[in-house]
């Protein structure tokens, strides 16, 4: 089936996802700004930064420019060829209409960047989760920063967040390698092992990494948080392929590092009383909108 895309309003999101589930698309108000990131937590590492004028600033931030927290020309490349399983999008079989969709939903992902910009909010990291592991994302998160790296000078990080599923290493064609576990706990100077860039673009893919390694707590949440915030000075959009929301630990525990979230529903199987539960585990954050695939 084709996707479909719906805004959400924070407020009557429940009620929104219901008018989308029906089959009909409805225009809603612009979502209100989620609270911008406490700049006290991270004056530490902020203030170790110094200007460096070869980094552009993502749009929706307006930041100082910073010197490079992540060495980019450390990255670990892979060609595209070994990408391709990574984006659905590239290849023959996928459906052009769903393209279509995806380039919908980068535009309005880009219109609401903007307005935020505008009321001096951010919205750079998203996150893109669903109700059941189940039920298919058709590679979404990896379709959209295709999408959105198609566009003059956007830089886009995907990270695979899936710890208990994580399969972006597979499908790059590599055994098991450093990735979001690894860098929640790494130095900065070790950072790059953890990053993949796919050569001639501005993808960067970060995989799970090895979650066994630390089968009590897999991730250093304030580790995560740190290296996400201060990745924000080097890319545009950072797009977290989250766990679903039937482990919904992992699932807050993500979201939770996210300006928004954008929620995958499966028509005529996904229940509502699963999306209100999700809507509800969200914990404020911007709801930004649903995929009714």
């Amino acid at each position: 089936m084709t996707p479909m895309t719906t805004e959400i309003e924070p407020g009557d999101a429940l009620s929104a996802l219901q008018t989308a589930w029906h089959g009909t698309e409805a225009a809603a108000p612009a979502p209100a700004p989620s609270e911008a990131a406490n700049p006290e937590e991270l004056a530490s590492l902020e203030t170790a930064l110094a200007v460096d004028a070869g980094v552009s600033p993502p749009p929706a931030a307006q930041k100082i420019r910073r010197a490079s927290f992540l060495d980019l020309r450390a990255v670990p490349q892979a060609s595209e060829q070994d990408a391709m399983r990574v984006f659905p999008m590239m290849g023959p079989a996928f459906p052009g209409e769903w393209k279509e969709q995806i380039r919908q939903l980068r535009t309005r992902l880009n219109g609401l960047q903007a307005e935020s910009a505008m009321q001096e909010q951010e919205l750079q990291i998203v996150a893109i989760s669903n109700l059941r592991a189940a039920s298919p994302r058709h590679g979404l998160a990896a379709n959209v920063a295709l999408s959105m790296s198609s566009m003059r000078d956007m830089r886009v990080l995907v990270i695979d967040a899936k710890l208990a599923t994580s399969d972006m290493h597979e499908l790059l064609g590599q055994s098991a390698a450093a990735g979001l576990c690894e860098a929640s706990r790494a130095k900065r100077e070790d950072l790059p092992a953890s990053f993949r860039r796919i050569t001639g673009t501005q993808i960067y893919l970060m995989p799970g990494g090895d979650a066994a390694a630390h089968p009590l707590d897999p991730l250093d949440l304030r580790g995560v948080h740190a290296v996400l915030q201060s990745l924000r000075a080097q890319f545009d959009w950072i797009l977290l392929d989250c766990p679903s929301f039937d482990s919904p630990s992992d699932a807050m525990a993500m979201t939770m590092f996210a300006d928004g979230t954008v929620l995958v529903v499966e028509r005529e199987m996904d229940r509502f009383d699963g999306m209100e539960l999700a809507l509800g585990q969200v914990q404020g954050k911007r709801l930004l909108g649903a995929v009714i695939v």
